[in-house]
């Protein structure tokens, strides 16, 4: 938008068949309608901005490709690659991000009567909801307190209304499946002064506990995937 109305001429690549990202596929729909994002998109397409779409970088295109045939590369692909949880037995994890965007596009089934979802976040608030509308039992499993949660407080004040349970200041440290169900260990916590980010520090008790669900979805933040690029445009991580 503000490099178009600069009076630059400006072409959009993007991996999937429609614009959008994030906003079209990974927020459920109840938040943030196809339509309002197709709106964006045909505004930005009336200002003469071009959308070229089935075109992933380093697949169908390379950087130099783009650096040989434009002026400038604006590289703006976002945090797509789940973080890991460190979790013994994190294979039988579920991402969450996947699931929103099957939510998004209709294609997802009931993962079972009972679900769990690691994480805080807004995304594990997504993820917790669309669970909950979809029929399943749902608690989110968290490490700190309310008071720490990093996601927007009306997003878990939503959860809440839809019927998700939260269980505080555990932290998930294995999983093993068992009979057909998912045995989660988790450890109870207890929080220290703040660090520097301003929350309080999560620190374990030795506590332990089982509990039992049928899927358990992982939602603790994403990372950029640096993989197409090259090494020059990588930082230390």
């Amino acid at each position: 938008f503000y490099l178009r109305r600069s009076g630059h001429k400006v072409t959009v690549f993007e991996r999937r068949e429609h614009p959008g990202g994030i906003m079209r596929y990974g927020i459920p729909e109840y938040r943030l309608p196809v339509a309002v994002v197709d709106e964006e998109v045909a505004r930005l397409e009336e200002m003469g901005v071009e959308f070229r779409t089935n075109v992933a970088l380093g697949v169908d295109i390379t950087l130099e490709d783009l650096e040989a045939a434009y002026a400038a590369v604006f590289i703006s692909t976002g945090a797509g690659k789940v973080r890991q949880t460190d979790i013994k037995g994190e294979s039988l994890l579920e991402p969450g991000q996947p699931l929103l965007e099957a939510a998004k596009r209709d294609i997802v089934s009931l993962p079972g009567d009972k679900c769990a979802v690691i994480g805080g976040g807004n995304t594990a608030m997504d993820v917790a909801r669309v669970l909950r509308r979809m029929g399943a039992d749902v608690t989110v499993l968290y490490r700190r307190t309310a008071d720490e949660m990093p996601a927007i407080e009306e997003e878990y004040e939503r959860a809440a209304e839809d019927g998700v349970n939260v269980e505080w200041l555990v932290l998930p440290t294995a999983v093993e499946k068992l009979t057909g169900e998912l045995v989660v260990t988790v450890e109870h916590m207890r929080l220290w002064e703040p660090v520097s980010s301003g929350r309080c520090r999560p620190e374990p008790t030795g506590v332990t506990r089982e509990m039992l669900f049928n899927s358990i979805f992982a939602a603790i933040g994403e990372t950029a995937d640096v993989a197409p690029f090259p090494e020059r445009l990588r930082d230390s991580q």
